[in-house]
Parts: C-alpha cells; sequence; structure tokens
C-alpha cells in the first residue's frame, strides 16, 4: 500500500502554497519532509489528511483518491501527531489514548479489543505507569508520546507528524523519534515535518526538501541533505561533515 501525492498544487487566493508536489510514502518508511518556515510543510500535511482540498493534482492511497473516502475510512488509514496540544479537560493518559480507537468503535462501545489496543500503545511508548495520570499534569514529551500511543490505538497504516520535536529538549527528541522509528519497522508509513537535518539524517529513509511550495529535492537523505541543497534551501552557507561514518550538517562559521 502506498501513499503518494501527485502533481499537487494548493491555493490561497491566488497564491500558491504548493506546487506540481509529488510525494510517495510506502508503509514501513520514514520520510522526514525539511524547509525552512513558510515552504508548504504544515499545508502538505493538511492536503494528506483531507483537510484541504486541492486546486490541482490528488492524493491517493494505495490508488484510492482520498476524496473517495469517508472520514471514519480515513481514520483508519491515517494518523495524526499534532505539534502541539493544549488540553482544556482533565482526561487520564489512557482516555487520551483511547480516543485513537474511536474510527474502531462499534457504536461508541468500548469492547475487549479497544482496552487491549490501548494497553499495548501504552507499553509501546513506555507509559504504562502514567495511564491514570491526567493528561494536563504532564511535560512536553510525554504530551507527545501520548499523542504516539494514540496514534498506535488507532491502528492506522500512516501517521503524519507535524513538527513533532520542536519543543523538545535533546533527550525527549530522540526518544519521540526512536518510538516513531520503531513503528516503521512494524510496518507504519511516516510522514514527518522536521526542522533540523541532523534528525532526518539520524532517522529518515526518504528526505524531502520544500522551498517556496515547491520540491526542491527528493530522495536517500544521505544523498539530497547535500551542502548544496541545503545551503539554497535555507538561504545560509551550510556544510556538511562526518564523525564515526556519519554525516552531520553544520552552518559554517
Amino acid at each position: 500500500m502506498v501513499l503518494a501525492a501527485e502533481a499537487l498544487t494548493v491555493m490561497r487566493g491566488r497564491k500558491p502554497v504548493l506546487q506540481d508536489v509529488d510525494l510517495t510514502v510506502n508503509r514501513g518508511q520514514f520520510c522526514a519532509i525539511l524547509g525552512p518556515n513558510g515552504a508548504g510543510k504544515t499545508t502538505l500535511l493538511r492536503a494528506f489528511l483531507g483537510f484541504i482540498c486541492p486546486s490541482a493534482g490528488q492524493i491517493s492511497i494505495d490508488g484510492h483518491n482520498l476524496s473517495q473516502l469517508s472520514r471514519r475510512e480515513l481514520a483508519r488509514l491515517l494518523a495524526l501527531v499534532p505539534q502541539e496540544h493544549r488540553g482544556v479537560f482533565p482526561y487520564t493518559v489512557r482516555e487520551m489514548v483511547l480516543m485513537g480507537r474511536n474510527p474502531h468503535l462499534d457504536h461508541g462501545k468500548c469492547r475487549e479489543s479497544d482496552a487491549l489496543a490501548v494497553e499495548r500503545a501504552l507499553v509501546q511508548v513506555g507509559l504504562e505507569g502514567f495511564a491514570q495520570r491526567s493528561y494536563l499534569h504532564l511535560s512536553g514529551g510525554e504530551k507527545q508520546l501520548v499523542f504516539i500511543a494514540r496514534a498506535l490505538a488507532q491502528e492506522a497504516m500512516y501517521l503524519l507528524l507535524d513538527e513533532p520535536t520542536s519543543h523538545l529538549d535533546y533527550r525527549n527528541q530522540q526518544q519521540v523519534l526512536s518510538v516513531i522509528k520503531g513503528m516503521t519497522r512494524q510496518g507504519t508509513g511516516v510522514l514527518v515535518a522536521l526542522h533540523d537535518p541532523n534528525l532526518a539524517l539520524q532517522y529518515a529513509d526518504h528526505s524531502i526538501l520544500l522551498k517556496g511550495g515547491r520540491v526542491l529535492a527528493a530522495g536517500p537523505p544521505e544523498k539530497v541533505l547535500s551542502a548544496e541543497n541545503l545551503s539554497e534551501l535555507y538561504g545560509l552557507e551550510i556544510r556538511v561533515s562526518s564523525a564515526g561514518g556519519r554525516p552531520f550538517v553544520v552552518p559554517s562559521a
């Protein structure tokens, strides 16, 4: 099964936000989108989720046009982890994760299989000891893990994430992305917007560089995240070095 955008164009008034974007995400693949603020990363994710109607082109899952699927069908295929979530109600962590089962509930009734899916998800992200805690009292990293657990409980084929590490410290960045990478090993396709090229080099199988709503380059991170491409993408001189046989990105002094 493949999640794909073909010649995708999204307009805001008369201004194109995305132009002729081609993108493919396979099951079990970690695909990172990189680009400066305003490049169209969030718009692309919202289009994949059906929140934005394309002006041209199409998005499909296994050849089926997204527009032909119901919201319930979409929720069984696609799960979202937002950049930031500020809770209002004091739901427990277990209740938050259970919300991911909504596409599968039988007339709103929670069955044993739903409860088991929630417990499995909590264990996978290491939050089984947090199940009865209030979501409102968690740290930023813990809240991100709750949303990843909710996506796991949703059992969607594809996971979309909008800058999930932007408000996290280094340790929590690594923990969150390690959990996400583990999901790809179980067959989940991942499409994630990132700011840090080094995180893409560390975790991604495929990278897409967006600039001004267009694809500047796409392919394996070690080839796409070159000094030339990144310098053009961000408008500053960047060099790519290596340590221990692994590339890393630094701005030139």
